[in-house]
């Protein structure tokens, strides 16, 4: 996990990281937290998708690239979904940054 405070570049070596997976073919979803959190906001409204459905389609990409995390307007619905997402990265091995 890349962090540190504002203005350190982190959003390049990302988007560096993302350039360079997808080059050799592996596929990459980069997000911000704000937006994946939306986008696991809007299947509560949706009949043709459900939140596990999302979820699992964001747990399972290949390479996960998140960010702007902590940006977010943290509810404990917000800490409880970034927590699932983290404890997946952590415990089978998937890369994320």
């Amino acid at each position: 996990m890349l962090q540190g405070g504002l203005d350190v570049a982190r959003l390049i070596w990302r988007r560096q990281l993302r350039n360079f997976a997808v080059s050799v073919g592996v596929p990459t979803l980069f997000i911000t937290v704000p937006d994946l959190l939306d986008t696991l906001r809007f299947t509560f409204n949706n009949p043709e998708a459900t939140f596990e459905e999302r979820f699992e389609q964001i747990r399972s990409a290949p390479l996960l690239v998140m960010d702007d995390f902590g940006t977010q307007k943290a509810s404990s619905w917000d800490k409880r979904s970034c927590f699932r997402l983290s404890i997946t990265a952590t415990s089978t091995d998937c890369p994320w940054w």
